[in-house]
């Protein structure tokens, strides 16, 4: 659940008058390769940046002090993650970390080099309010490569070539938006320096312990189209239940700036200090679903398949 305050008027930041490239109405690469003058399998190139600074990756994960168990997250986004072993460690000191300020977008990009070539880059605003909003990233990536692709989480991305670019609803550091340029082959060298002397173990999500996987384009296409279809529009009556739960809840849909979420009736949880505010359940956490109303004098309750409500435009990626 989430706890949202509700507001009117305020100053529009400037981030909100950021634009895509209109000139450009269809993809002009072929391979996700590139944001903001950060370019992958290239050398970092320090013209892409208003300021900079280097250092180790074992440095980068202990620069707060303790180790970050999202280290490996943020440098490589490897299947699965790594307490502070030696080994672990040891494969840090291979890389190394460069964190800035892009000169497109104000944004922070901390940035892995393998060997100075660009390996992976996680994308961020430190202040919310400067952060482009979602569907603002989302336009610009289109008009460098397309329609994006969904995995199951309804998570936006494009991927050849064992490189990726993700756009997330949030970051690993804040609530605003970012994004994820990754070339796996980077990844697979980590995960081979951490497992060289000990093999990652085969309960690890063994079908889905890789650095990269061919998407299925053909089944993701179809599965989205059924997933769109059934997509409830804001004020759709839906009665759900969570992991757990023996009993359905009831609310309504509300779109949130583009993503859908429920307001369930229930809002006896929300403080009464806070008169503006209301509670929300994220689709992606939702294990049954079921929608009445979407069409007028509608009273029947049609049930959702789960794979279905895991594509919906929901406000939350996982």
């Amino acid at each position: 659940m989430l706890l949202l305050i509700g507001c009117g008027g305020g100053r529009i930041p400037a981030s909100s008058e950021v634009t895509p490239d209109r000139s450009r109405t269809t993809a002009t690469r072929s391979a996700p390769d590139s944001l903001f003058g950060i370019v992958l399998r290239k050398s970092f190139n320090p013209l892409a940046f208003t300021r900079h600074s280097c250092v180790r990756a074992r440095d980068f994960a202990y620069r707060r002090g303790p180790y970050s168990i999202v280290t490996d997250d943020v440098l490589f986004e490897p299947p699965h993650e790594h307490e502070d072993t030696a080994a672990v460690l040891a494969a840090l000191d291979s890389f190394t970390v460069c964190v800035g300020e892009t000169l497109e977008l104000n944004a922070t990009a901390v940035v892995t080099l393998s060997d100075s070539v660009v390996g992976n880059a996680h994308i961020f605003w430190p202040d919310e309010g400067r952060a482009p909003a979602y569907n603002r990233l989302l336009e610009l990536v289109k008009a460098s490569y397309g329609e994006p692709l969904h995995n199951r989480y309804g998570v936006q991305f494009w991927s050849a070539d064992t490189m990726d670019i993700y756009i997330n609803r949030r970051s690993f550091y804040n609530e605003a938006p970012s994004l994820n340029l990754s070339d796996a082959r980077v990844c697979e060298r980590f995960e081979r320096l951490v497992h060289r002397e000990h093999p990652a173990l085969a309960s690890v999500n063994p079908e889905g312990n890789h650095c990269w996987v061919q998407p299925d384009t053909g089944s993701m296409a179809v599965a989205d189209s059924i997933a769109r279809a059934s997509e409830p529009p804001p004020e759709t009556r839906v009665r759900y239940q969570m992991p757990g739960d023996t009993t359905w809840a009831e609310g309504r849909v509300m779109d949130l700036n583009g993503c859908i979420a429920i307001v369930p009736d229930d809002q006896r949880a929300v403080p009464a200090n806070l008169p503006n505010a209301f509670v929300t359940v994220w689709f992606s956490l939702v294990q049954r679903l079921q929608l009445r109303g979407r069409v007028p004098n509608d009273t029947t309750w049609t049930t959702i398949p789960e794979a279905s409500v895991k594509r919906f435009h929901s406000c939350r990626s996982d």
